[in-house]
């Protein structure tokens, strides 16, 4: 096979590549040294300088006898020709010459011949390692796993029993557990349970130290309040008491902090227990100052759309031409806003509201006295301007006039 002009033959592949290239350029100096090699080895194979020398004819009895020339052959077919691989060029082993390519082709020709020969008897190719492996050997189940699945031996199957009745499948009772919530969400009060309140107590109150040696009688009345301080509700209730008479509100044990409605609660759960008619004891109220008047009107404070609630000194009112006005100094208490319009599905209007405050207002139980200062009696004041733009303003609304019906009634 002869390569295009440009193009060398690449020993080891046996394709042809580029002279300019990189392997093409080591191919032509792996010829030039081999070469050189065999000139330096190989005295014939040096070239005929340029002016040969006469030829001079050797005597006739060292001439040797001329032999009758044989018939030329034919050429053998392009095809036939074809079919021969082409020679690399090499240098003779015995001149100690590296060949090109010698050891690829000889293992290749080697691994043809290896598969080319039969196995012995009992024994067969493997495909993929093209080694003679024993036929019902290991390695042969594996590359045939169908002749492997027919010589499993198959075991014996057993006599089925004979199915029995079954048994109506009763429901297991259920595991008793305990329904005792040992631990208080955080801000929340609660009351010890009667059975094993020692466990509970360790388990939601901080002071629970300060328990340890009581009665048994005295830990049925113990309560935690919001603040994970538990206290005797005996104990607590006299404090309630004493605060209530002097006007004050109720405050946690040596502390200033206003009891919740939830810790409220939890004394009522635990005095119950006792005397199932108790009731927390009332709140001394002491109504505001006769100065303190309640003011309802629309002015720069609530713009159009709202109505300022609040209670005013009326000794720093400022007369004007249209009547009197209070400013800042004048406001004693803020009770924030309410809307002129009736929101969406309220079912009360604006002015049943003002009728409410005025009446309680009236009777001096609108705001009540509290640690700092005072404040308002039912839960929907003070209320701002964004309370009754949201979408919940109707809700809302129905709330403040649930709990002003019952704080006047």
């Amino acid at each position: 096979m002869a390569c295009p002009p440009g193009t060398i033959l690449n020993p080891n592949t046996l394709r042809c590549v580029s002279l300019t290239g990189r392997r093409g350029q080591e191919i032509v100096h792996r010829i030039g040294q081999i070469r050189q090699t065999m000139r330096r080895q190989i005295p014939s194979f040096q070239q005929p300088s340029y002016y040969p020398q006469p030829y001079q004819q050797p005597p006739y009895y060292l001439q040797q006898p001329q032999q009758q020339q044989q018939p030329l052959q034919p050429l053998q077919p392009l095809q036939q020709q074809q079919q021969h691989r082409p020679i690399a060029f090499f240098a003779p082993q015995k001149f100690g010459i590296p060949s090109i390519g010698r050891e690829a082709r000889d293992a290749r020709e080697a691994r043809e011949a290896r598969d080319a020969a039969l196995c012995p008897v009992g024994k067969q190719r493997n495909p993929y390692t093209r080694r003679c492996v024993k036929i019902g050997g290991r390695v042969y189940k594996k590359i045939n796993p169908s002749v492997a699945a027919l010589q499993q031996p198959q075991r014996p199957q057993r006599p089925q029993r004979p199915q029995q009745p079954q048994r109506p499948q009763q429901p297991q009772p259920r595991r008793k557990t305990s329904s005792l919530k040992l631990e208080l969400p955080a801000g929340e009060a609660g009351v010890a349970p009667l059975i094993e309140p020692r466990t509970w107590i360790t388990a939601n109150c901080m002071n629970h130290k300060h328990l340890e040696d009581a009665d048994t009688a005295t830990l049925q009345e113990v309560i935690r309040l919001h603040n994970k301080q538990c206290v005797v509700a005996s104990r607590l209730n006299s404090h309630i008491a004493a605060k209530h008479k002097l006007g004050k509100p109720g405050t946690i044990p040596g502390t200033e902090i206003p009891l919740t409605e939830s810790d409220l609660i939890a004394l009522r759960g635990a005095m119950r227990r006792k005397d199932p008619a108790y009731k927390i004891p009332r709140l001394k109220h002491n109504p505001p100052p006769p100065e303190w008047q309640l003011y309802i009107s629309q002015d720069e404070r609530s713009g159009p759309k709202f109505a300022t609630v609040a209670f005013v000194d009326t000794t720093k009112a400022l007369q004007t031409p249209t009547g009197y006005k209070y400013d800042d100094t004048a406001l004693r208490i803020q009770l924030g806003f309410i809307p002129a319009f009736k929101p969406p599905g309220a079912v009360c209007s604006p002015q049943q509201i003002v009728d409410l405050l005025e009446i309680a207002a009236k009777a001096g139980i609108l705001i009540v006295s509290a640690p700092g200062g005072w404040t308002s009696a039912v839960s929907g004041l003070p209320a701002s301007k964004s309370v009754w733009q949201s979408a919940d303003a109707g809700r809302r609304m129905n709330r403040l006039y649930a709990d002003l019906t019952k704080l006047v009634t």
